[in-house]
């Protein structure tokens, strides 16, 4: 069966250009509250006095607040029968902003330690890059975070970082501004306190830029954390792990449409048709980088670090941002038979380098310190040789693609 052609594969969607949204009339305030009874009201009070329309998420209160909040006639009240985790509280406030109009939804917890006096400031980013997500970087060390949870931030920004390549500031901060239209497009599965990291990283490979504001925080305002250190660390570890593999094993084409709910809905038979595509040409997509995919393979196959080489191409590949596939295949040059012909060059290359005697080469070593130069002249070599095989492997290739006109089914980058 013919495949498809590439405008039958899953849809990306681009983030829309800066000034393409509308004004503050686009916004709204998205609050999931969970038994927050001693700061609600005067949370909800402050965040009213913003002028926004306010959308609160009861995600199964127990404790009163549900009475609190059918004192305030202003609010869009969503009600969820039993509690069910921040992320579906969330998911659940943004879809209801997506069917009601609006472009954008700030979004801010209900315990008192976000400032909605602030929102001004989340407000000011996003208003200069709307296509973009903002989130609010709490100044933890003024707010009187403890050193645990100044870590544990660190920790996620540091995987959200190598998942991404963006520094978010701040990856478990609830205080942020979400454009609607992209985020409606993503298929998020975490329904807790993971979702913030989820939704951020699927964002980011999607196209959506990430802009920060400084805001405040405050801590100890009465209300319980229902964070579970233990618990919840091992669930966002558990995803970190997930999105990790993703990140460097799937090329960024299909990392964007495997994050949209579009990819899903598709039956298994496309999928793998998109899928094997984009291994196949992602990331490859000119005889430039389709000669450095080949070439790097080739150096990296040569390289005197046996055991070690297809894990240090993939790394390579993934700094570089070259097709893994591609370098994993070219690597393989020193498999089976080939193994003992470039151990052979490589010597030879290293007494040609090291201008050692050539006279006594097929004598094997009878002391150390001989063995000691064999050993020498051979990494001398092996580097020497994989440099210039690999750099021969790129203008061969490199020469060949040109003249056969390669180019991208897609006809542009995927990087």
């Amino acid at each position: 069966m013919t495949p498809p052609p590439p405008e039958a594969s899953p849809q990306i969607v681009s983030p829309a250009p800066p000034g393409a949204l509308p004004g503050a009339g686009g916004y709204c305030v998205v609050m999931p509250t969970y038994n927050n009874l001693p700061t609600l009201a005067g949370v909800v009070e402050r965040v009213l006095a913003q002028g926004l329309d306010v959308i609160v998420v009861d995600d199964g209160c127990t404790d009163g607040s549900r009475e609190v909040l059918a004192g305030f006639a202003q609010l869009d009240v969503v009600t969820h029968d039993r509690n069910r985790g921040k992320g579906a509280a969330l998911l659940a406030g943004l879809r209801r902003a997506s069917e009601r109009g609006f472009t954008h939804a700030l979004t801010l917890d209900s315990d008192g330690q976000h400032a909605p006096e602030e929102m001004s400031r989340l407000l000011e980013a996003s208003r200069a890059d709307p296509a973009a997500m903002v989130i609010g970087v709490r100044d933890l060390r003024g707010g009187g975070a403890s050193l645990k949870s100044r870590l544990l931030r660190l920790n996620s920004n540091f995987w959200v970082w190598v998942e991404t390549g963006v520094h978010s500031g701040d990856s478990q901060s609830g205080y942020r501004i979400y454009p609607l239209a992209p985020i409606a497009s993503l298929q998020l599965d975490s329904l807790r306190y993971d979702f913030e990291v989820e939704v951020l990283v699927k964002a980011a490979w999607l196209g959506v830029p990430v802009r920060t504001a400084d805001v405040t925080v405050r801590y100890n305002t009465g209300c319980k954390s229902h964070f579970r250190a233990f618990r919840d660390f091992l669930r966002v570890s558990r995803l970190n792990a997930k999105l990790v593999a993703q990140a460097f094993f799937t090329p960024p084409a299909l990392r964007r449409a495997m994050v949209q709910r579009a990819y899903r809905q598709r039956s298994w038979r496309d999928r793998l048709r998109w899928f094997s595509g984009q291994y196949v040409t992602s990331q490859a997509d000119s005889a430039g980088r389709l000669a450095a995919c080949l070439g790097v393979g080739v150096c990296m196959g040569i390289l005197p670090i046996w055991g070690f080489q297809m894990i240090v191409a993939a790394l390579v590949a993934h700094v570089l941002r070259l097709n893994k596939l591609l370098v994993l295949l070219a690597s393989n040059i020193s498999f089976g038979g080939m193994a003992a012909v470039i151990i052979l060059l490589s010597a030879a290359v290293g007494r040609l380098v090291l201008g050692s005697d050539s006279s006594n080469f097929w004598d094997l070593p009878t002391t150390a310190s001989q063995a000691g130069q064999r050993l020498g002249e051979y990494l001398v070599g092996s580097v020497v040789l994989a440099l210039a095989a690999g750099l021969l492997t790129a203008a061969v290739t490199y020469g060949v693609a040109r003249l056969l006109g390669y180019r991208n089914a897609q006809g542009r980058s995927d990087a």
